[in-house]
């Protein structure tokens, strides 16, 4: 590809991220406010949350384990961690676009990344045992 587009194109991709990270945060207000008024229902981001950080994770490593000597403990590790990580922004992005609840999934969001503070910390503590 000529560099007059390769490179405004890699400037753009490298927008993406920081960008959905700008509107989740436009999106947090509400979703708290949300929370706090009883708008947005408090099960339903519990429930998010624990099937994503726990369910998930379960899941994956319990798909690992017959494949753990042909994928080695590296690539076991990195599919665990990854199971292990908070919701994306990318639910938050879908969810507007595609006329769902953003302050819902802002508040999974928040909630599953504020939970994987103390369960990523367990499951690398964990992993190295």
């Amino acid at each position: 590809m000529p560099t007059l587009f390769d490179e405004p194109v890699a400037l753009l991709g490298e927008t993406a991220v920081p960008l959905a990270l700008f509107c989740v945060g436009l999106a947090l207000h509400p979703a708290l406010e949300g929370v706090r008024s009883g708008g947005v229902p408090k099960t339903p981001i519990a429930l998010a949350t624990v099937v994503k950080l726990i369910a998930l994770l379960t899941a994956t490593w319990l798909a690992i384990l017959p494949f753990y000597d042909s994928i080695g403990p590296i690539w076991a590790g990195v599919l665990i961690i990854i199971a292990a990580t908070p919701s994306s922004t990318t639910v938050f992005l879908f969810s507007e676009e595609y006329d769902g609840d953003g302050r819902l999934a802002a508040a999974i969001l928040v909630a599953s990344t504020a939970l994987s503070l103390i369960t990523l910390p367990l499951i690398a503590e964990f992993m190295l045992s």
